[in-house]
């Protein structure tokens, strides 16, 4: 999961160099934008590192744990969009083109080769 995370801040990085070209505050909404998938990313982690931990004998407890993550990253991302279209004024194309640009780190992620990994080899 950690080369999904270096996945989604090179992107996120490479895209806020890119429109950083165009107004520092495109670059700025869609580095935010990146960063609430970045942290929707982190909670995911989270909640996969408890799960690992406290595997249940009960898959309705565990089906529960997945449910509620989901709803976690929901109410965060909403919550983070919001915070920043309404109350930062960010750039809300921008910042929808950064959330989206930072969740292919998802698919890429399996790209990161092992030597960019903390303690990888090669």
């Amino acid at each position: 999961m950690i080369n999904v995370l270096i996945a989604q801040i090179v992107l996120v990085v490479l895209l806020g160099g890119a429109l950083s070209f165009q107004s520092v505050a495109a670059a700025l909404a869609a580095i935010y934008g990146g960063s609430i998938a970045i942290g929707n990313s982190l909670l995911l982690m989270r909640r996969v590192a408890r799960a690992n931990r406290q595997l249940a004998r009960d898959p309705e407890t565990d089906v529960r744990s997945m449910y509620l993550g989901a709803l976690e990253r929901f109410l965060f991302s909403m919550a983070a969009m919001a915070a920043g279209m309404a109350w930062i004024k960010l750039e809300p194309g921008f910042l929808l083109i950064g959330f989206a640009l930072a969740y292919m780190g998802h698919p890429f992620g399996r790209f990161v080769p092992s030597s960019a990994l903390p303690g990888g080899k090669g």
